[in-house]
C-alpha cells in the first residue's frame, strides 16, 4: 500500500463540505468588501523567496526547492505575499495613485514538524491591499480580518498587535536588543544562541518558556520608533476602539517573516490546544518589499489565516451538506433512462437535485433521502404505476401523491422554491 506523504492530508467528503462552504463564504465575504481574486502559481522563481536579508526559518529550513528539467531552480510557495508582489510589479499593475487590492485561497508548502493543525502542504486564505499608504488601510485590513473569523461563527480568539518601525528603527532596535540578550547566551536555548548575531528579532518570536521569559525586560520596539509612527499607530487603534474590536499591545510579536515592518498583528485561540502554535493567522505591513522586487516604492499590508486550522475550531461550518430538494430513484432498468432525464432537467432548473442509480433497494433509498434532508423522493417504477407515471413522496409530510411527467414541473414549482 502506497501512503500519502508525511505532513500531507486527505480531505474526505464528510469534511470537504465545510472547506467548500468556507471557499464559498470568502468570494462572498470579499465581494463585499470590493477585494479582487487573484490566484499566482504554486511555485515561483528560488529568487523571488530567497532574497537577500531575508532569515527567516521559513525561507533557511523549510522551502521545498528544486530544479526542473531545464535546471530552472524553482520554490514551492511558502506563503501568499511574495507572489502577488511579484504579479503587482510583473503585469505593471500599479501607477499614480492606484490602489489595488486582492484576496486568494490556495495551497502552500513549508518543510517542519508535521503535527495537529499543522502539515507541510497546507491551505490559506488571505488578502493583500497594495498602493498609497494610511492608517486607515491598516485599521481596515484588522476590521476585515476580525469580521471574518465573526462572521463564520469563530469566537475564542484574542487579537494581538505590535509596532515594529522600519528599517532604520529596527536596525537600531536590533542593537539594543543583541547587546540585551548576550549576557544571557548561556541561558537561552540552543536556537536563540545561534539567532544572537545573526537575526536577534526572530528570538522574540521564540516559542521556549525559557526565552520568553528572558524576554521580560527587553527592550521593546515602540521605544524606538518616531512621533509620527507613534501616531498613526494610535490613530490605528483609536479606530478599532470605535469599532469595540478588542486587542492586546504584545511587545514580542514580531511574526515569522522578515519583510514586515510597522503593523503586525496575530489572531490567536487557546482552542488549538497548542501552547507554541495556537495562531489562526496574521499578517501585517510591508513598506519595501514591491520596490525590493523591481516595483515603486508603495506600502502594501496583508493576513493569512490558516485554513486548516479554521476548520478546527467551533464555527458554523457543520460538516453536513446542504438539504437537497429533491431525491430520485428507478426501480427497474426500464424506467433508468426516464428518470436520469427528469433528474437532469430539473439540475437545470436550479433545484437541488440527487440521483439515487440503481444500486440499493427502495428502503435503502427512502434511508439515503432521508438523510441527506430531501423535501420530495421521485419514484419510477412503470410496472406499478404506468408508463409516464412518478409517485411523489414529501418526506416531511409523510404524504404521496402520482403525477404524470408533464404535471411534475408544476407541482414542484409551486411546493419548491427554486434557488436561481
Amino acid at each position: 500500500m502506497i501512503s500519502r506523504p508525511k505532513g500531507t492530508n486527505d480531505l474526505l467528503p464528510a469534511e470537504s463540505q465545510k472547506f467548500v462552504k468556507l471557499t464559498n463564504f470568502t468570494h462572498k465575504f470579499m465581494k463585499k468588501y470590493n477585494v479582487e481574486f487573484i490566484r499566482t502559481p504554486i511555485f515561483e522563481s528560488y529568487e523571488l523567496f530567497h532574497r537577500n536579508g531575508e532569515l527567516s526559518d521559513m525561507v533557511t529550513k523549510e522551502t521545498y526547492d528544486f530544479l526542473d528539467r531545464a535546471n530552472r531552480k524553482l520554490t514551492l510557495r511558502p506563503e501568499g505575499t511574495a507572489g502577488i508582489v511579484r504579479s503587482y510589479v510583473e503585469n505593471k499593475i500599479f501607477s499614480p495613485g492606484h490602489f489595488s487590492s486582492y484576496y486568494y485561497i490556495g495551497p502552500f508548502f513549508r518543510y517542519e514538524r508535521p503535527q495537529k493543525n499543522r502539515y507541510r502542504e497546507f491551505y490559506q486564505i488571505g488578502v493583500e491591499l497594495i498602493g498609497n499608504k494610511h492608517f486607515t488601510q491598516d485599521a481596515e485590513l484588522i476590521s476585515m480580518a476580525y469580521n471574518f473569523l465573526k462572521e463564520i461563527g469563530i469566537e475564542d480568539f484574542k487579537l494581538k498587535i505590535n509596532y515594529l518601525g522600519n528599517h532604520k528603527e529596527l536596525s537600531k532596535f536590533k542593537i539594543d536588543l543583541s547587546n540585551y540578550l548576550k549576557p544571557l547566551k548561556e541561558t537561552l536555548s540552543k536556537e536563540s544562541q545561534l539567532r544572537i548575531e545573526k537575526n536577534p528579532l526572530r528570538i522574540l518570536d521564540s516559542k521556549s518558556e525559557i526565552d520568553r521569559k528572558l524576554l521580560v525586560n527587553a527592550p521593546k520596539t515602540l521605544d524606538y520608533i518616531s512621533p509620527k509612527q507613534t501616531n498613526e499607530f494610535q490613530q490605528t487603534l483609536k479606530i478599532l476602539d470605535k469599532k469595540n474590536i478588542s486587542y492586546e499591545i504584545d511587545h514580542t510579536l514580531v511574526r515569522g517573516i522578515d519583510y514586515y515592518s510597522e503593523i503586525v498583528f496575530e489572531f490567536q485561540t487557546s482552542e488549538l490546544n497548542s501552547s507554541s502554535h495556537n495562531a489562526i493567522g496574521g499578517g501585517g505591513r510591508y513598506n519595501d518589499l514591491v520596490n525590493e522586487l523591481g516595483g515603486p516604492k508603495v506600502s502594501g499590508v496583508g493576513f493569512a489565516f490558516g485554513v486548516e486550522r479554521m476548520l478546527n475550531l467551533k464555527n458554523n461550518l457543520n460538516s453536513l451538506p446542504e438539504n437537497i430538494d429533491i431525491f430520485l430513484t428507478y426501480i427497474d432498468d426500464e424506467d433508468s433512462v426516464d428518470s436520469y432525464i427528469i433528474f437532469s432537467n430539473l439540475r437545470m432548473q436550479n433545484y437541488k437535485v440527487y440521483f439515487g442509480y440503481k444500486s440499493n433497494t427502495l428502503k435503502t433509498e427512502i434511508k439515503n433521502a432521508l438523510g441527506l434532508g430531501s423535501k420530495y423522493l421521485l419514484i419510477f417504477d412503470s410496472k406499478i404505476s404506468g408508463k409516464g407515471i412518478v409517485q411523489v413522496r414529501n418526506l416531511q409530510q409523510h404524504s404521496q401523491v402520482e403525477l404524470k411527467y408533464e404535471e411534475l414541473d408544476a407541482y414542484l414549482r409551486e411546493n419548491l422554491e427554486v434557488k436561481k
